[in-house]
Parts: C-alpha cells; structure tokens; sequence
C-alpha cells in the first residue's frame, strides 16, 4: 500500500508501470492512494495523474487505485512486515543528484500487530466513498 499526496510521470514512468504491472501478474494485492485537497485548488485544475496506472488498476482487480482527497500522508506499508512514514512523496518525487539535496525524514515500524492494524484502517479508506471537492 502506497499512500501520499500526489502521482507524476517523473516517478510513475514505463519502467515503473512495467514492474508494477509484474507484480499485478504474480497476484500481489496493490492499493495506492492519493490527492489533496486543500479547498483552495478546484481538482479540474489539477495535473492528471498518469494514463498508465490509471489503465493498470482498470486491468487488474488486485490493484485498488483510490483518490482519497483529503491525503497529504506519505506511508508505505508491505503487508504486516513493515510500513515507512514520514515525509517522502513516493509517487512524485525521485530524487535527482543533479538538484540540490532535498530533505526527507521517515521512520519504519516493523511491529507486525501495529502494522497489521495500521493496514486494515488505511484499507477501510479505500471502501469509503470519495468526497466531493468545493465547487464540483
């Protein structure tokens, strides 16, 4: 599970769609969610998030694909082994050695039980019905 503000092509590219879409292959169960909404910015405004994955989570029922709307979280989290918090955008931000150092702070937890219930309360996120951004 994959959870944080915003997608881009920077990150979400044809190497990464084609290791994800492996992954969809072998069955592995895959929920990434994302988008803000900060009540300033109409969402009709807002850069699209990549075609690609977008096609891969209408392709394959393993992958749940959800605009939560009100995420600015950054979590990371592989079954009950392990979830990452902290401030990386894993789905927007690659790094680049040529740009000026850009610092991020996470922490992994890797207590099964609080990962486990940790999993179960963000998944319950993807079951909810999306709100409605101001003005739509």
């Amino acid at each position: 599970m994959i959870i944080c503000p915003w997608i881009t092509e920077q990150v979400v590219d044809g190497p990464a769609l084609r290791t994800i879409e492996a992954a969809l292959k072998k069955g592995v169960r895959l929920y990434v969610g994302y988008g803000i909404d900060d009540g300033e910015q109409p969402r009709r405004g807002r850069k699209p998030i990549p075609h690609g994955i977008t096609e891969l989570a209408e392709k394959y029922e393993n992958f749940h694909l959800r605009e939560l709307g009100d995420t600015h979280e950054k979590l990371l989290i592989k079954d009950d082994e392990f979830e990452v918090v902290g401030s990386f955008n894993w789905l927007s931000f690659r790094g680049d050695p040529t740009r000026r150092l850009r610092r991020e702070h996470s922490v992994k937890i890797t207590d099964r039980a609080y990962v486990a219930s940790q999993f179960a309360v963000f998944e319950a996120r993807f079951r909810k019905k999306p709100r409605k951004a101001k003005g739509e």
